[in-house]
């Protein structure tokens, strides 16, 4: 429900045709990823759900038409005006897909759980009318769960999910949109307990159906001077879904409130989110965010601060603080760039996490925040019709890991193509040290 959720919100502010097909989403940077994920090749547990986690992809036939009808654009001699003929609907199709992956270790009503989640969308979709888009996603979620109760017994419990979700979204105006979505599917579940032989597995249809509507409540008027201006945003989405013997019906609100405020000196922009969801299995989850940024238009330094709070019932909770202080290249990428970013505790927004319909609970990490801080500091030099920018950089964790690098970064906007040749050191809180070299390549399509 997530992923399909978040293509929609994309279409409706526009994001999903600003890039054709990114190469890098869809795994360009194999090298980096073996990598960092060393220890687990060579102990045998890398799984393929983690190495599609954070995934995405977007190939869209409308960036093509568009390009064309540029390309075609004439001029009427008459009136002045330009010529172009309208996309017809199958101009509009697009196949997009994403998958996500997340672990999770805490502590349940005296039972240890240790437990994660996978969730994997295709979908493809198009606009029979250029306010109504419509769509098929085929989705599998699969989530497990190792327990360890109060008598010592252990087990396994997993279930997985296939299942066909259609869609469909109307956006009237730019204020308001309305979307619907239903799903059919078959899923399993195993139950597997340490000290016996076998496991017993049932299965059962998978049934959902869900709707929802973004609304902006409120927006200040817009005027000529450099006045201030607030926004008001809100989220309502409902759900019901029949796995096996249990009907699970819930609901999110999210609200957004969001001011810029004009200086001589600069730009200060706030926000506030809340996000609430109630569920009729669980308890309430209420997440809480609010940052604040700054930066001149015709100055290379910007600054922001974010803050968040996430709470999920039986004392399960996440919080977070972090910043960044950055000075940009010019505008053309060269000179001198730095950045900074400290950061402490879970810091990642959880909002959408509240709209997941997988038959368990919100997967809340109740281990200990943890400190860390990352810096990159560079120098951009015209060479090659691009960039070639050398930088080091370097990531220092609380548990006493670190890691120092050095490359250097090619970069040329009119192919969309990016190069980045880096070695660094890594050292893990016993002092071990391993060195890695990597190249990542990024092109767009």
């Amino acid at each position: 429900m997530k992923a399909i959720t978040s293509r929609l919100e994309s279409v409706a502010s526009g994001s999903d045709v600003a890039t054709n097909l990114s190469v890098d989403n869809v795994a360009i940077s194999a090298i980096e990823f073996l990598q960092s994920h060393e220890e687990d090749l060579n102990n045998g547990n890398l799984e393929w759900q983690t190495a599609l986690a954070g995934r995405s992809f977007l190939l869209s036939s409308l960036s093509f038409h568009q390009k064309a009808q540029a390309d075609d654009t004439a001029v009427d001699d008459i009136t002045g005006v330009e010529n172009m003929e309208d996309p017809s609907p199958l101009s509009t199709l697009a196949l997009w897909g994403s998958a996500d992956f997340y672990s999770y270790a805490n502590k349940k009503e005296g039972i240890d759980l240790n437990g994660d989640l996978f969730s994997a969308y295709v979908g493809v979709d198009l606009k029979p009318q250029p306010d109504l888009l419509t769509g098929l996603a085929i989705a599998m979620n699969r989530s497990g769960v190792d327990y360890t109760a109060t008598d010592d017994s252990q087990g396994i419990y997993t279930i997985n999910i296939t299942s066909a979700n259609p869609y469909i979204s109307w956006s009237p105006s730019d204020s308001l949109s309305l979307w619907i979505s239903a799903a059919y599917g078959r899923g399993t579940v195993e139950r597997k307990e340490q000290g016996k032989d076998g496991s017993t597995t049932d299965s059962s249809n998978w049934t959902s159906f869900s709707a929802g509507t973004r609304l902006q409540l409120w927006q200040s008027p817009q005027t000529d001077d450099a006045s201030s201006s607030s926004k008001l945003e809100l989220k309502l989405d409902g759900a019901t879904a029949q796995f096996m013997d249990i009907a699970v019906q819930q609901a999110r609100l999210a609200a957004s409130l969001s001011r810029s405020i004009p200086f001589t000196s600069g730009a200060l922009t706030s926000a506030v989110e809340l996000g609430l969801r109630m569920r009729s299995s669980a308890a309430a989850a209420v997440e809480i965010a609010g940052n604040i940024n700054w930066q001149h238009p015709r100055s290379r330094f910007s600054s922001s601060a974010t803050a968040r709070a996430l709470f999920a019932g039986g004392n399960q909770k996440e919080w977070g603080v972090s910043g960044s202080l950055n000075f940009s290249p010019g505008a053309d990428g060269s000179g001198f760039s730095f950045a900074l970013s400290p950061s402490f505790g879970h810091n990642s927004s959880r909002l959408d996490d509240l709209w997941s319909l997988n038959n368990s609970d919100l997967a809340v990490g109740n281990n200990a925040p943890d400190a860390s801080v990352k810096g990159e500091l560079g120098y951009g030099l015209q060479a090659w019709d691009g960039i070639l920018t050398p930088y080091s950089d370097f990531s220092l964790a609380g548990d006493g890991s670190r890691t120092i690098g050095t490359g250097i970064r090619y970069s040329r906007s009119s192919s969309d193509l990016e190069l980045d040749l880096r070695a660094a050191q890594q050292s893990s809180p016993s002092d071990n040290a391993d060195w890695t070299i990597g190249l990542e390549a990024r092109i767009g399509l």
